[in-house]
């Protein structure tokens, strides 16, 4: 596979997702991931949240867009269970703000009458990224502040194993060969075997060019997975290889592509989504 396969253009976002390691001849890497997507937000903040040391309260985000809304389930001052909601957009300094909410109404065990719904503002809240997989959540609630460290909350691993149909778009940096910094974008096959923390990868582009990626370092946290290795291409090219802020859902799949070549010297970002096909 000529290397030019590797990479299309993108365009740098505000907000940086991530640092992956790679290893390459020997070297470590660290590659900011900060790949922009064609949407109003470059991560999808969607999955519960919580803090490990803390286990018994947490929160959750749905995201549409940039905005999210936010539960967050704690306990009041007597003890008994309480919750909280609202709505986060972006904000300054690459956070996302909003106003929290109380709300009481009718009693579970009876009839539901809307009426008896009512939603009064309680404070506010902030919620700053660290990477992908955590950040810092402040909110301050009838006076109260309360700052908190969290991240994903672990519930299930997923499985990507599958032959894909999948598309591919990244752009590539610093090869010892100016002409190569050329944006890419290709159709490929992306047959994943995954197996535990082990996951093998073969890639065949529209030209019939084909390369390896292997990993064995496969983490979750919530709906994210990443991990790193290697890539060797039937072109010769290879190198060190990283996919993060992998996603899988009902026959399809999402994920960040960073390829640091030791062949040609580049390094690329991009992004591929991919579905099984019938």
């Amino acid at each position: 596979m000529h290397a030019n396969r590797f990479w299309c253009a993108i365009k740098r976002v505000s907000i940086a997702v991530g640092v992956v390691a790679l290893t390459v001849s020997g070297a470590v890497n660290a590659v900011p991931i900060d790949i922009a997507l064609k949407s109003s937000t470059s991560t999808d903040w969607t999955d519960i949240w919580w803090n490990p040391s803390e286990s018994g309260w947490g929160l959750q985000m749905v995201q549409t867009g940039s905005f999210i809304y936010v539960t967050i389930y704690v306990y009041g001052s007597g003890g008994a269970p309480t919750w909280f909601g609202g709505g986060i957009s972006p904000a300054a300094n690459n956070s996302y703000a909003g106003t929290l909410y109380t709300v009481t109404g009718p009693y579970y065990g009876g009839a539901f009458n809307p009426a008896s719904v009512a939603a009064t503002p309680a404070g506010t809240m902030t919620f700053v990224p660290t990477n992908v997989t955590s950040g810092t959540f402040t909110y301050t609630i009838n006076g109260a502040t309360v700052t908190k460290s969290i991240q994903r909350q672990p519930l299930t691993s997923d499985n990507y194993s599958g032959t894909y149909r999948a598309a591919y778009t990244t752009v590539r940096t610093g090869c010892t060969d100016p002409a190569l910094n050329v944006p890419y974008t290709d159709i490929w096959t992306f047959a994943i075997n995954h197996n535990g923390t082990a996951i093998t990868v073969g890639t065949k582009d529209s030209s019939g060019g084909t390369c390896t990626l292997t990993g064995s370092s496969y983490v979750q946290l919530g709906r994210a997975g990443s991990f790193s290795g290697n890539y060797t291409c039937s072109d010769g090219d290879h190198g060190g290889v990283a996919m993060s802020e992998m996603n899988n859902g009902i026959r399809r799949f999402f994920g960040r592509l960073i390829f640091i070549s030791s062949h040609v010297g580049c390094s690329s970002q991009g992004v591929i989504a991919g579905v099984l096909p019938n």
